[in-house]
This record gives structure tokens, C-alpha cells and sequence, in this order.
């Protein structure tokens, strides 16, 4: 039996769209939108700012992920040998 398992997280961006989101959520002229927090306080934003939030919390959700095919009797072993898992790994892994 294989286990895959995630080697590494990146949320790729080019330097293009990386600098047209802050050019957009710099930007202060146009039509003008109020927004309040769970505070109740409130806070003043253009829609190319809010369109710049929008994207940005899509790109914090989006994310390429690299891993590789291991064996469940490696993972087991070295989870057993990991202090931070080694009696969740003694436990599940009899």
C-alpha cells in the first residue's frame, strides 16, 4: 500500500499580477464602499481594493501542492521514530 504524502505547498504568483493587485488595492478614487468588522468599525474602500482583498484571499486558498508516493510501512516507521508522533504512531500503527 502506497501513502501520498505533501512534500512541499506553493501558491505560485508572477511579479506581473503580484504588482496589478497592489496597484489595485493602493488605488483610492472612485465609487466608494463602507465596510464594518465584527467590532463594528467601520472602514472606507474602492472597489478596485475590494476587488484586490477578493483576490488575495482567493490566492491564500489556491495552492499547488508536490508530494510522492511512499510505502505505509515507511510512513509508519518513521512516524514512530518522530517524537512529536510516537505514541499516536505506536497507537495506530500495531
Amino acid at each position: 500500500m502506497s501513502i501520498g504524502v505533501v512534500v512541499s505547498k506553493h501558491a505560485p504568483i508572477t511579479p506581473f499580477v503580484n504588482s496589478a493587485i497592489q496597484a489595485l488595492a493602493s488605488n483610492k478614487s472612485r465609487v466608494v464602499f463602507t465596510a464594518s468588522d465584527g467590532q463594528g468599525k467601520t472602514q472606507s474602500f474602492v472597489e478596485s481594493q475590494v476587488a484586490a482583498e477578493i483576490l488575495l484571499y482567493f490566492r491564500q486558498l489556491t495552492q499547488v501542492m508536490n508530494g510522492e508516493a511512499v510505502a505505509a510501512s515507511e510512513l509508519m516507521e518513521f512516524l514512530k521514530t518522530t517524537d512529536c508522533c510516537r505514541s499516536l504512531a505506536i497507537h495506530y500503527c500495531q
